[in-house]
């Protein structure tokens, strides 16, 4: 990875294809694994339910992620990633009195990380009785080798419910 700070857009890093970056930016403590990582979340469900329950966001939504790549450096916030991670802790754990199973995903300073950008619709209110339609590009980030172009792991559930 290079180590300057020249600063670039998502549209300049679609060029790349896909491609390997690091990630800069402040640090958070997670919960259960206790890792430090640049962003985080978790999710958590009943032990005889496998059925989502709920998640909470770790990081705050306006905290910025630098993202280095070879050609420069572009700084994101939450909401414009699309995460396909493993997760970082998988267990039993209880949670107000009860026992479930959570999953906590996280992207560490650092380490080396697989990126795509996508192109993501979304359907906007309409304006007086016409629907719109508004295309934005979002960073899709594994920390697996993207296999034909994709990557091996699936978009992580908190996530999930974004539709184009």
């Amino acid at each position: 990875m290079a180590n300057f700070e020249k600063i670039v857009s998502l549209p300049d890093l679609k060029r790349l294809g896909v491609f390997q970056v690091t990630l800069g930016g402040e640090t958070y403590t997670t919960p259960f694994s206790k890792r430090s990582c640049v962003w985080y979340t978790w999710i958590y469900r009943d032990k005889d339910n496998a059925l989502l329950n709920g998640f909470t966001r770790g990081t705050p939504t306006d905290t910025e992620i630098v993202i280095r790549s070879s050609i420069g450096d572009v700084r994101v916030i939450p909401s414009e990633l699309q995460p396909y991670l493993s997760p970082s802790f998988h267990g039993d754990v209880v949670l107000d009195g009860r026992e479930v199973i959570v999953e906590e995903f996280c992207l560490e300073r650092g380490r080396i990380y697989y990126a795509d950008v996508e192109k993501f619709t979304c359907h906007l209110p309409p304006l007086l009785f016409f629907p719109r339609r508004r295309t934005i590009l979002l960073l899709a980030l594994s920390d697996a080798p993207f296999i034909k172009d994709r990557p091996p792991h699936s978009l992580i559930p908190p996530y999930r419910g974004r539709t184009g």
